[in-house]
C-alpha cells in the first residue's frame, strides 16, 4: 500500500492547493483499500502555519465550516478536536498563536512549536508537558500512532463514548519524522484500528484521531472535499505565504476569549 502512495506523491505538483504552495498539497489515494483524502504540509517551510479556527462568538459556540473556512482564508482545513453535542464545548485544549483559547479534560494533543515543529503528546503525558512552549494546541483526540507504532488504547485515554469504536467516517492528524503534517479525511466508514494502519501506510510517526462522523469536513483546493452535516466549534487549519495575513484573525479570538477550565459531559460526535 506504501508503493500506491508513493506512486500518488508524483502528482502532488499537479494537486498543489494554489499556484503559490508547493508546500502545501492535496491529494485522493487509495490506502489499505480505503479511498482517503490527504494533505502534505512541510512545516520545514517556515511560511507555512499550523493553527486553529473556532466560531466568531468563541467557546461554547457552533458555525457552519463553509462561514469559519470563508471568515479564516486558510489553505487547506480539516475537522478539529471533539466537543460535548450539547454545551458545544471542545473536550481538549486549544491554543491559538500562543493564547490559551479554551482548557479541556481529555485526549491526546497536536502540538506545534514556535519554530514550527509538530509533534503529537499521548494523553498519558498531558500533565508533563508545557503548553506555553507551543504556539498551536490542538487536544481531545485519541492516539492512533505513536513512536513509528500502531497505539490505540481509547478507554485509558478517557474515551469510552460507545459510538467511538463503531465504523464510521473519520479524520486524522499525523506528523511524519521529516516534520511533516498529515491531514487525513475517510469518508468511507471504518474502524479505528483501519484507520491507525492507514496513518502509519501514509508514513505518520505519530498521529491521532480527530471528529467524525457528521463532522467529517476537509477543504482543499479552494472547495470541501469533504462536507460535514453539522455545525463545527473548530477547525485545524494551514496557512502559507499568501494568505498568512488572514491567520491573524485568529489571535483577537484567542485573546478576547474567557477562559475558564472546562470539564464537559464527553458525547463523542461520532454520529
Amino acid at each position: 500500500m506504501k508503493a500506491a502512495y508513493i506512486a500518488a506523491l508524483s502528482i502532488l505538483a499537479a494537486c498543489s492547493i494554489g499556484a503559490h504552495s508547493s508546500s502545501v498539497a492535496y491529494t485522493k489515494t487509495t490506502v489499505c483499500s480505503v479511498p482517503v483524502h490527504v494533505v502534505t504540509a512541510n512545516l520545514n517551510n517556515n511560511s507555512v502555519k499550523v493553527t486553529v479556527v473556532m466560531p466568531a462568538r468563541g467557546r461554547g459556540s457552533a458555525e457552519p465550516a463553509s462561514k469559519l473556512v470563508s471568515r479564516s482564508s486558510p489553505r487547506a482545513a480539516l475537522t478539529g478536536t471533539f466537543f460535548d453535542t450539547k454545551s458545544l464545548l471542545p473536550t481538549g485544549d486549544i491554543v491559538i498563536n500562543g493564547v490559551r483559547a479554551h482548557k479541556g479534560s481529555v485526549g491526546s494533543a497536536l502540538c506545534v512549536t514556535k519554530d514550527n515543529k509538530a509533534k503529537i503528546v499521548p494523553a498519558k503525558y498531558r500533565n508533563h508537558y508545557d503548553e506555553g512552549a507551543f504556539e498551536t494546541v490542538l487536544a481531545g483526540g485519541l492516539t492512533l500512532v505513536y513512536d513509528g507504532k500502531i497505539s490505540l488504547n481509547p478507554r485509558a485515554e478517557g474515551f469510552s463514548d460507545p459510538a467511538l469504536f463503531r465504523y464510521n467516517r473519520r479524520t486524522a492528524v499525523g506528523v511524519t519524522k521529516s516534520n511533516k503534517l498529515l491531514m487525513v479525511s475517510v469518508t468511507k466508514r471504518i474502524s479505528l484500528n483501519k484507520l491507525a494502519k492507514i496513518m502509519k501506510e501514509l508514513g505518520a510517526y505519530e498521529a491521532m484521531l480527530l471528529d467524525g462522523g457528521s463532522s467529517t469536513a476537509m477543504f482543499a483546493n479552494g472547495r470541501f472535499v469533504c462536507e460535514p452535516t453539522r455545525r463545527l466549534t473548530n477547525l485545524l487549519v494551514v496557512y502559507d505565504t499568501v494568505n498568512a495575513e488572514n491567520n491573524k484573525k485568529n489571535t483577537s479570538q484567542a485573546q478576547s476569549a474567557n477562559i475558564t477550565a472546562a470539564k464537559p459531559n464527553i458525547e463523542q460526535t461520532l454520529r
